[in-house]
């Protein structure tokens, strides 16, 4: 592996430097969350979605036709959209008064969701991480919001996006491409470990066109790149999983900056450890400056500042994965797979939270709303 120190600074392609220079901030605004959505499974298997409030309490609850993934809200705050686990074939849009399904969406024959969406700042698009398996290739599907159609298609510009997340002037979207070839027939079978390219891809929401692209450097061809967040000041932090050897020690964390400069985050080398060369969500508190990771092969939560990269330590919890902003400045709420939430803040104490069912076994994501 190489020196990490070679690897701050990295940038995009070139003549890709600058075209994520979209500046200021508060794309991203700071926000105290009002409640959150998430989707979880009860003791006898049943698929629900759930809308939880200020407190942590269950206000609605519906069920879903399979397991949720993702979570995507309108910027109208009236929707959202539940999207099936990777590979998925159905997509649910939920009322956020009272929960009720609304439409269901599907990709294209010969396509299935990658687990996350989002919509066009302007609510007429939501836009969702697909795969195309027949063509070995990965889309972003788009779909009017009127009617629920899917409209049309982009490339990703690289193999298995995953998740997705705005410019802040909403003028481009910034796509995690976690660069596996999978097999239609055993999903969980990776085909190409030996020439894997994740990569960070800006599309121009105009038209889809291709602006930037940034790859990890060849030594570390075999990190996934899977999560993302926006910070207050307009970079994108990034999870990864690793595809490679168990005994590697490489970064799991890392921050695209407006620039175009791509930085890899340090924490301590048990810490590292601890991840189990696995990121299963990313979030950022509700001022936009603290970045917080979840490992669920962990069972731990790592948590950065934005603004310096500076590590500010872990929070264990068992099986955790299912992060979103809290209720507060500097904290988050976090979902064991397990069963049960809990308010998390930098240190290593983890508070119980909320009157949700403590059996429930909570999916990967939660949303803030």
């Amino acid at each position: 592996m190489p020196d990490r120190r070679q690897l701050l600074g990295l940038a995009l392609g070139a003549g890709a430097a600058g075209m994520l220079g979209w500046g200021a901030v508060n794309a991203w605004p700071p926000r105290r969350a009002a409640g959150w959505l998430a989707t979880r499974v009860t003791a006898p298997g049943e698929a629900r979605v759930t809308i939880l409030d200020r407190a942590g309490a269950v206000r609605f609850e519906r069920t879903l036709p399979g397991r949720g993934h993702g979570l995507a809200r309108s910027p109208d705050g009236r929707v959202a959209v539940a999207v099936g686990r990777r590979p998925g074939h159905v997509a649910v849009v939920v009322a956020l008064d009272d929960g009720r399904p609304l439409a269901t969406l599907a990709p294209r024959q010969g396509c299935v969701f990658c687990g996350h969406g989002l919509f066009s700042r302007d609510g007429r698009l939501f836009l969702a991480s697909e795969t195309d398996w027949a063509g070995e290739r990965g889309l972003i599907g788009l779909y009017e919001t009127t009617g629920w159609r899917r409209v049309g298609e982009w490339a990703s510009g690289g193999l298995d996006p995953h998740d997705l997340v705005l410019s802040p002037d909403g003028r481009r979207l910034v796509v995690a491409n976690g660069g596996l070839l999978t097999d239609p027939d055993a999903p969980g079978t990776v085909l190409n470990l030996d020439r894997m390219e994740s990569s960070l891809v800006v599309l121009d929401m105009a038209d889809g066109a291709p602006l930037a692209k940034a790859v990890l450097p060849q030594a570390l061809h075999q990190l996934s790149i899977r999560h993302l967040a926006g910070t207050r000041d307009g970079a994108v932090a990034f999870a990864m999983q690793y595809q490679g050897p168990p005994q590697d020690a490489v970064p799991m964390v890392g921050l695209l900056a407006p620039d175009g400069r791509l930085t890899l985050l340090d924490l301590p080398a048990s810490d590292l450890r601890a991840l189990h060369q696995y990121c299963g969500s990313a979030a950022v508190d509700p001022s936009g400056t603290i970045i917080a990771v979840a490992s669920p092969r962990g069972g731990l939560v790592a948590l950065w500042q934005a603004a310096s990269g500076r590590y500010l330590g872990r929070c264990d919890l068992p099986d955790v994965c299912g992060l979103a902003g809290g209720g507060a400045a500097g904290c988050f709420v976090a979902a064991s797979g397990q069963g049960g939430l809990a308010m998390i803040a930098p240190g290593p104490a983890a508070a119980a939270f909320g009157t949700a069912p403590a059996a429930a076994r909570w999916d990967n994501h939660m949303l803030a709303l």
